[in-house]
């Protein structure tokens, strides 16, 4: 799947699913590593997730708003904006993570699922909160696009192109003309995000819930890119600005 489709993952409590099936948990932090800000925290019985904290966005992130032909800027704190935003690489699980009142959890469980605290909020003995486990609606990727669909010959030229850092003999020329091994590549994209007036009624116009809905599918993004073979490349996505089209 590419940057888009990844982008098009629903979680947020304000997007129509219909009447998707839900399970209901009660989660519940159970250690706090002062050393490295890490949270275990139990969703159920027998799951649990080791977050960490996050980062999609530049300090300074501007948010820009067109509406009849005007355009208004604003700028964020962009560390302030994802200071409750986690991430668990092992599960690929991406939360925005509050304490007050009571643990609250709100984002993505894994591929197929995501987490939000009950309309209800009812409270459990223990004093957690009941959340709610939701099917996490899926878009077509690009796995899915018939090969007519494709260009003519790019199987070919990738076959015929295509450097694989795991084929010894090829990594070893490069080593040999370089030196040194070029790998991992460390590298990151700074990307503006476009967001049409559809999707932003769906937040009721809340600038910060839209930009903490933005923060959990970036990060998401970010853990699949971590997918890659690690010796191979570092990739990450940063956010720059925020473009909203208003109607």
């Amino acid at each position: 799947m590419n940057l888009i489709a990844y982008l098009q993952l629903e979680y947020s409590p304000y997007t129509s699913l219909g009447s998707p099936v839900s399970t209901v948990v009660f989660p519940q932090i159970l250690a706090e590593r002062s050393d490295s800000g890490e949270l275990i925290v139990a969703i159920r019985s027998g799951r649990t997730l080791a977050l960490r904290k996050a980062s999609v966005f530049q300090e300074r992130l501007e948010v820009a708003t067109l509406e009849e032909n005007r355009t208004t800027f604003h700028y964020m704190n962009g560390s302030g904006m994802e200071r409750n935003l986690y991430h668990d690489p092992q599960t690929s699980a991406v939360v925005m993570l509050t304490r007050s009142p009571g643990l609250r959890l709100v984002g993505i469980l894994s591929a197929t699922e995501r987490i939000q605290p009950s309309p209800a909020s009812e409270y459990h003995p223990r004093g957690s909160i009941k959340h709610e486990i939701l099917p996490l609606e899926q878009r077509k990727s690009d796995d899915d696009i018939s090969s007519d669909g494709r260009l003519k010959g790019s199987d070919q030229y990738s076959k015929s192109t295509f450097f694989d850092p795991t084929n010894k003999t090829e990594t070893k020329v490069l080593e040999a003309r370089s030196g040194s091994s070029p790998y991992p590549v460390i590298a990151s994209c700074e990307t503006r995000i476009a967001v049409d007036s559809a999707l932003f009624r769906s937040f009721r116009r809340n600038k910060k819930e839209l930009v903490e809905y933005l923060a959990v599918l970036v990060a998401f993004t970010n853990l699949k890119f971590s997918t890659f073979l690690d010796t191979t490349l570092h990739f990450q996505v940063i956010v720059t600005g925020i473009v909203i089209f208003k109607a």
